[in-house]
């Protein structure tokens, strides 16, 4: 009898593992999001903060790109892996950052049109990806999952460099 529970208790560990595994597998926005495709992206919305002085200049912009200000944007996102976060925590109350001399936070969302969504067909900004100094979020058709990229940091940077970069010219 003992046999039976240790080998059942083993493919239950077996059976989660798996789950996690293959949940937490790198894929695309377009993998992660049914339907969303980011070359039919009509425009962004980027709300951005920074720190930058000892006397909290807090720095919130909000910005919309559209047209052919997209393409370079879009490059950063186009063909990037995500990885959602196996923890899920069902509420994660109100988040606090000490803010730091150069320290950012952005949240950018994209506007689609006519994406299959659960119960019909949505437009407008379908998408949202957010970074929350460094940890990020990805919010779609009512899921949100806490995501990893490969060079966060870095990426985050860029995606904060480029987006600083496009409205500098709007």
């Amino acid at each position: 009898m003992k046999k039976y529970v240790g080998i059942g208790l083993a493919v239950l560990v077996l059976a989660v593992l798996a789950a996690v595994l293959w949940y937490s597998r790198p894929l695309t926005i377009e993998e992660l999001c049914p339907g969303i495709h980011l070359d039919a992206c009509t425009a962004v919305s980027f709300d951005y903060s920074t720190f930058e002085t000892q006397e909290m200049a807090d720095c919130t912009q909000s910005l919309r790109l559209e047209g052919e200000d997209l393409p370079p944007l879009l490059e950063l996102l186009r063909g990037r892996k995500f990885r959602r976060s196996p923890i899920f925590w069902p509420t994660e109350g109100g988040k606090t950052h000490l803010w730091r001399e150069g320290d950012f936070r952005w949240y950018l969302s994209l506007a689609f049109e006519d994406v299959p969504v659960k119960g019909g067909t949505g437009s407008g900004f379908m998408l949202r990806l957010d970074n929350f100094f460094g940890e990020l979020k990805m919010s779609f058709d009512g899921d949100t999952w806490r995501v990893t990229t490969a060079d966060q940091e870095q990426w985050v940077a860029d995606m904060m460099a480029r987006l600083l970069g496009e409205s500098a010219g709007t």
